[in-house]
């Protein structure tokens, strides 16, 4: 359960993806979806820094910077940016957004084994 924010509706949330405790790339998450998947431009999202250190000190206190793959939802809201979802087991990543991230995790994972 997430409580609403009024934000979502006018700067929508962005998924910030990481891969391997790394920012991998970032897409712009459209409420109340019409029928456009991620693969749309519409979803595209070039996360700004701030977003970057925002996600990447989630990951840090939340002591997951070391997974595999982490995906940090976040929302800019009137006092700052806020955690809407950490999803560590989340197979929505959007590698197709970002050219050579399927193959960053393939190869996160295949260090692993």
């Amino acid at each position: 359960m997430q409580r609403f924010e009024e934000t979502v509706t006018t700067l929508a949330e962005r998924s910030l993806v990481f891969i391997g405790g790394e920012y991998s790339h970032a897409v712009r998450r459209i409420p109340f979806n019409t029928g456009d998947t991620p693969d749309s431009p519409q979803f595209d999202h070039e996360a700004e820094e701030a977003e970057i250190d925002f996600a990447t000190q989630i990951l840090e206190v939340s002591d997951s910077k070391k997974l595999s793959f982490a995906r940090v939802d976040i929302l800019p809201g009137p006092t700052g940016l806020l955690l809407m979802e950490l999803e560590l087991i989340e197979p929505a990543l959007f590698l197709t957004r970002r050219t050579g991230a399927a193959r960053k995790l393939a190869s996160t994972l295949l260090a692993l084994l």
